[in-house]
């Protein structure tokens, strides 16, 4: 028996190229070219960011599995602990890197890994209903909060990051992957991967969920857009109320949040299938996820960072951005094939599990 689930890291390394994909377009400025790459590149906008926080939910259910089917509240501590501490890892590293890359997410990450580990042992339907929860709630705080406060749109720059009422706001309310309503992906996850995945009937379910809920909000955001065409006459309100019924990203209303959690449970099923079929053909890919948190900085370090020596950031086409994301693909391709046949972990990967062993050794010498 496999210690890892080869389809979640195939889709992970998926996950890896959408995001690289989205955020290439974006600092290249690629709003030209042909229509039809910018609509299918449009499609992944929101989606492989929310795959990335569904699979790390399987994670944290995969690592709290044991302790879940264990009553000594010692054990399940530990695992609380260690899920928290992940999170408070993440969120250093995430505000440490924010300067380098606003659109970060790894310090929402490490906010949502340690909202979780408070949630981490809820039964399944709790569990679920939390996770409605969050999705309603966000829409109620966009009555009583102004969304757009600290955004310029013009320039997708938030201002005053770093004064009290702008990180607060960024983190759980109206930044690119706020907790309010994002955590819900994360826990719709934990409750991915208490499934029993090796059976092939549970993934069969799986997907005709993930494509139901997927369907429905697409189906419903189309209703209500022609709805909406039909009775407001005037193009402002209708570019305004049209927002409601949107499955775009930002913002995160319950129709997106429901389309990006069927997509993410399609995929991940699918490449559940396509790993089981065939394992060889995905053996390249499947490191490729494995080294994701390596990859994810070098595509802003390495994969940006030689955009802007080259001069590219801004004002080019669809087809340029498209380019460059699949160059920086391939080698993050063969960088992590090669890595792993020679260390167990990338380098990230294996320094951020040596700070997480330092961390808990040392509360292990010192306990509160």
């Amino acid at each position: 028996m496999q210690s890892r689930n080869q389809g979640f890291d195939l889709a992970r390394a998926f996950a890896l190229f959408g995001m690289v994909i989205v955020n290439f377009k974006l600092v290249t400025g690629a709003t030209t070219g042909d229509a039809q790459w910018l609509y299918l590149s449009s499609l992944l906008e929101g989606r492989a960011a929310a795959l990335f926080v569904v699979l790390a939910g399987i994670g944290l259910a995969f690592i709290s599995a044991k302790a879940r089917h264990n009553d000594s509240v010692t054990i399940r501590r530990q695992v609380q602990k260690e899920i928290f501490t992940r999170g408070l890892l993440l969120l250093i590293i995430g505000l440490a890197y924010l300067p380098v890359w606003p659109a970060d997410i790894l310090h929402f990450y490490g906010c949502y890994f340690m909202l979780t580990a408070l949630v981490c042992f809820t039964p399944d339907r709790r569990l679920l209903k939390l996770t409605i929860a969050l999705v309603l709630l966000f829409p109620l705080m966009l009555l009583l909060l102004d969304y757009d406060r600290h955004w310029d749109w013009t320039t997708l720059t938030y201002h005053n990051m770093w004064s009290w009422d702008g990180l607060w706001r960024r983190i759980l309310f109206n930044g690119f992957h706020p907790v309010i309503p994002w955590l819900a992906f994360l826990l719709f996850g934990l409750w991915l991967g208490r499934r029993a995945w090796y059976k092939p009937a549970t993934q069969k379910v799986l997907l005709l969920l993930g494509i139901s809920l997927w369907g429905a909000a697409e189906g419903l955001s189309w209703l209500g857009s022609l709805l909406l065409n039909s009775v407001i006459a005037d193009p402002q309100a209708l570019t305004e109320a049209s927002i409601l019924v949107s499955t775009d990203m930002i913002p995160p209303l319950p129709l997106y949040m429901l389309s990006a959690s069927g997509s993410a449970l399609v995929v991940i099923c699918l490449c559940q299938h396509l790993a089981s079929w065939a394992p060889r053909l995905c053996a390249p890919l499947v490191k490729t996820g494995q080294m994701a948190l390596s990859l994810y900085v070098a595509h802003v370090i390495i994969g940006m960072g030689t955009l802007e020596a080259l001069g590219m950031l801004g004002s080019q086409s669809i087809e340029i951005a498209l380019l460059a994301a699949g160059i920086f693909c391939l080698f993050a391709v063969l960088f992590s094939f090669i890595c792993l046949r020679l260390f167990d972990r990338g380098p990230l990967e294996w320094l951020f599990q040596r700070m997480l062993h330092s961390l808990s050794k040392a509360h292990t010498k010192n306990p509160a």
